[in-house]
């Protein structure tokens, strides 16, 4: 890879600022917040209902509903056994993959239940109302968003994680794969980096990726 090329690296992969980081942490925060509470809470209580009364179909749905929205690189469906299997994001396969670890009805039950146990009440806001707190859920969440970002930043500094294309025109592309840590439903994506051009841009998806052109065997140059 050329000086040009290099520097083109450098710039795109260039990392805020302490107080912007603080600023940014600070706001996803305040985001967790309200999900715990407007979104998690709400849904875990439904969750609890549903077991307790036996309804295993509901249980199931509302589990999956809850795990595909949480900040966390995680889901969990239930399979026609009624035991609960276990997907994580994985950026070597581009989506999520089955872990291969099964959980029973009770050990989800008992996974949400622990959650909500570490939940007060706090006075917040400019009117001070009441509103439900988890610090160990937002530490949780902000430990995952902390470890993805690491994780991006590591990919685009270590070219062996690199996917080398042949473009369709015969040029070189470089696949970067980055996960957002703002949404945890969506898939590994691409920052792609043209040689030729000197630019970048983004493949949302391996289906993109493969659109773009077909993976080099080839050293990379």
């Amino acid at each position: 890879m050329d000086g040009q090329y290099q520097g083109m690296m450098t710039m795109a992969d260039t990392q805020p600022t302490n107080n912007a980081r603080r600023e940014i942490l600070s706001k996803m925060a305040d985001a967790d917040g309200k999900y715990y509470e407007n979104v998690f809470r709400p849904l875990a209580h439904k969750a609890r209902e549903s077991f307790a009364n036996g309804d295993m179909a509901t249980f199931g749905n509302i589990v999956g509903e809850l795990s595909s929205s949480l900040p966390m690189p995680y889901r969990y469906k239930m399979g026609q056994d009624g035991s609960f299997g276990e997907m994580f994001r994985s950026t070597q396969h581009g989506g999520y993959v089955d872990t291969g670890r099964k959980m029973s009805p009770l050990e989800v039950m008992e996974g949400i239940n622990e959650i909500l146990k570490g939940e007060h009440k706090v006075l917040a806001g400019a009117d001070m109302q009441t509103h439900m707190a988890n610090p160990g859920f937002l530490q949780r969440a902000a430990q995952y968003r902390l470890s993805t970002a690491a994780s991006n930043a590591e990919a685009m500094a270590d070219e062996s994680q690199w996917i080398k294309l042949r473009g369709k025109d015969g040029r070189a592309l470089y696949a970067i794969p980055q996960n957002r840590h703002d949404d945890y439903s969506a898939n590994t994506s691409y920052m792609i980096l043209d040689e030729k051009a000197g630019k970048t841009f983004y493949a949302n998806s391996k289906d993109e990726l493969e659109q773009l052109g077909t993976a080099d065997s080839r050293q990379q140059e």
